[in-house]
C-alpha cells in the first residue's frame, strides 16, 4: 500500500510537472511576438545576477588609421573597459579550433590560410618543431604553467613560444610585452622572424594589439581567446567573382557605396582624431541606430538587389554562417567561465548579429555597452 501512495504521489507530481512545463511553453510563445518558436531563453530559471555577462564592443578597424594613430587617445575607452573588468577578453582573430579544421581540409582553404593564418600558422609549425611538442601537448604546457602554485612568477618568454605553438599569436604576444625590452632578441626557438613580427604588432594601431592587449595587461591577464572564423570561405571564394561582376552592374551598387552611414561614420573618426580621444567613435558604431543604418547598407542591400543567379542571397547567408561559427566560439569561451565578464572587441558589423544570436542562450545576458561607455 505504501509503495502504491509513493507512485500516486509521483505521478501527481509528474502531472504538475508537465502542467508548469506547458504553462511555461504557453507564455513562452506569447513573448515570441505572436511567432511559432519558442525562445529558450524565457524559460531559463537562473537569477539574472548569476547569468553569463557578455559585452560586445564593436570597433572600426584601427589598423586602416595608418599613422594618424594615436595610442594615447585609447585610453579613456580603456578606462571604461577595465572598469566592466571582463574575467575574458576574446578577439577577432583566427581560432585554434579553426586553423585546426582548416589545416584538415588540405588545399580547399590553401587560400584561405594564406590570407587569414599566415605567417602565424608557418610561426606555429616551426615553433612546434624546436620545442618537440605538437599542438595539444603546447595546450597542455600552457595550461599545466597558467595552473601552477608558481603562476605568480611566469616564464614569459617560454609562454610567449607554447601560445605560438598552440595557433594563439594574440596570447603569445601578451607576453613577449612582459619579457625585458632587453631580452626580446631571438633564440633557438624563437627566430628574428618572429621577434620582428610580434614588434610590430605591438606597435600595431589593429585593435588586437592597441585595445586587447594592453587591457588584458592592465586586468593581469594571461591569455586572450581568438575566436574569429572563416569556415565560409570556400563558398564565399567561388562566387566572388561572378557576384562582384554582377554586383558592379547594378543600379543600387553605386548607391551603396555612397551610403550617408559611411561618410558620418569617417567624420566622427576625423573629429576624435583632432581631440585625442576615440571614445566618441566607440559610442557611435555601438549605437543601436548606428547598427541598424550599416545593416540596411552593408547586408539588406543583398535582398534589394535580387539578382537573377540568387548569389547576393547566397553572399548573405554565407555571413550568417561566419557569424554564427563566431557566435558558437564565443558560447565556447563562456562555458570556461559560467556567471563570469566576457568582452568581446570585434568589427562593428558583426555586433548586432552575434547579440542576436546569443541574446537566446539560456544564462547570458547581453550586456548594453553604451551604458559602459557612459559618461
Amino acid at each position: 500500500m505504501d509503495k502504491q501512495v509513493q507512485n500516486f504521489k509521483l505521478m501527481q507530481l509528474m502531472s504538475m510537472g508537465i502542467i508548469f512545463l506547458i504553462l511555461i511553453s504557453c507564455t513562452a510563445s506569447l513573448q515570441s511576438s505572436a511567432s511559432n518558436y519558442v525562445d529558450p531563453s524565457a524559460i531559463s530559471s537562473i537569477e539574472q545576477v548569476y547569468k553569463t555577462q557578455i559585452l560586445i564592443l564593436g570597433t572600426p578597424h584601427l589598423a586602416t588609421l595608418g599613422e594618424k594613430f594615436n595610442s594615447q587617445s585609447t585610453g579613456p575607452l580603456l578606462d571604461k573597459l577595465q572598469a566592466f573588468s571582463p574575467d575574458i577578453i576574446a578577439v577577432e582573430s583566427l581560432s585554434p579550433y579553426s586553423i585546426l579544421s582548416i589545416r584538415a581540409q588540405g588545399d580547399v582553404y590553401k587560400d584561405v590560410l594564406d590570407q587569414f593564418a599566415e605567417p602565424m600558422l608557418q610561426f606555429a609549425i616551426e615553433v612546434q618543431s624546436s620545442l618537440g611538442l605538437s599542438y595539444d601537448e603546447a595546450v597542455a604546457k600552457i595550461d599545466e604553467r597558467l595552473n601552477s602554485p608558481a603562476a605568480e612568477t611566469l616564464d614569459h618568454r617560454e609562454l610567449t613560444a607554447l601560445f605560438i605553438a598552440s595557433y594563439d599569436m594574440p596570447s603569445a604576444g601578451l607576453h613577449w610585452l612582459q619579457v625585458d625590452e632587453q631580452n626580446r632578441k631571438p633564440d633557438e626557438i624563437i627566430s628574428s622572424e618572429i621577434v620582428q613580427y610580434l614588434s610590430e604588432r605591438l606597435t600595431s594601431s589593429n585593435e588586437i594589439w592597441s585595445l586587447a592587449v594592453p587591457l588584458a595587461l592592465r586586468l593581469g591577464h594571461n591569455r586572450l581567446a581568438s575566436i574569429d572564423d572563416h569556415l565560409d570561405k570556400d563558398d564565399l571564394l567561388k562566387i566572388a567573382g561572378p557576384l562582384s561582376q554582377e554586383l558592379q552592374a547594378h543600379p543600387l551598387y553605386a548607391e551603396v557605396a555612397e551610403s550617408a552611414i559611411f561618410a558620418e561614420g569617417q567624420a566622427v573618426l576625423d573629429s576624435a582624431i583632432k581631440t585625442g580621444n576615440y571614445l566618441s567613435v566607440y559610442r557611435f558604431h555601438n549605437d543601436p541606430a548606428t547598427q541598424s543604418k550599416d545593416i540596411q547598407a552593408q547586408w539588406d542591400f543583398f535582398l534589394r538587389t535580387k539578382l537573377e543567379s540568387g548569389l547576393d542571397r547566397t553572399r548573405l547567408a554565407l555571413w550568417d554562417v561566419r557569424n554564427f561559427n563566431i557566435a558558437s566560439h564565443i558560447r565556447r569561451v563562456s562555458a570556461h567561465k559560467p556567471g563570469g565578464k566576457i568582452l568581446v572587441i570585434i568589427g562593428a558589423s558583426h555586433k548586432p548579429f552575434l547579440e542576436a544570436a546569443l541574446s537566446h542562450v539560456m544564462d547570458v545576458e547581453i550586456v548594453d555597452v553604451l551604458e559602459i561607455l557612459s559618461d
